[in-house]
């Protein structure tokens, strides 16, 4: 595991768990997809008073990436990493967001401990960090086309 990780507790699998990845692994190929309709009706009228009050634009991604961090912060498998047959728990929600880009390599940005995050700090580091990685990820395909 990488050592940027903030996993405080490693644990081997019991039996049980074993033998249940097991099968979990040998059904795996193909692998699925699931896809979920959320009617946000409600979040975006939310959203509205919200930017109103605050004045901060807050968007559905940002209320999406809070809604995910509050649930993973009260449902702690969600915050474990299964490596084989050893499972890394984490003791911070941390979240991933991928940004889209014009390029065939998509960044993604972490919110560091996102449960603690309110919508507009949400907001603000997805903005700066999104700015970051677009500019990051220039220089990289511009060093890549001059390489090439």
């Amino acid at each position: 595991m990488s050592s940027s990780t903030s996993f405080e507790h490693v644990q081997p699998m019991d039996p049980a768990q074993r033998a249940l990845m097991d099968i979990l692994s040998s059904a795996r190929r193909p692998d699925g997809y699931c896809c979920t309709v959320v009617d946000f009706t409600a979040a975006e009228e939310f959203r509205r008073r919200r930017v109103e009050q605050t004045g901060v634009p807050i968007t559905l991604i940002d209320m999406t990436l809070r809604s995910l961090a509050l649930t993973a912060g009260q449902n702690p498998p969600m915050l474990s990493l299964v490596d084989g047959y050893t499972v890394h728990k984490s003791g911070s929600v941390d979240i991933g967001c991928s940004v889209a880009t014009d390029t065939p390599i998509s960044p993604v940005v972490v919110f560091r401990e996102a449960d603690k995050l309110s919508l507009e700090e949400i907001h603000l580091q997805r903005v700066e960090m999104t700015r970051e990685a677009m500019q990051e990820q220039e220089k990289r395909m511009a060093e890549l086309s001059r390489i090439t």
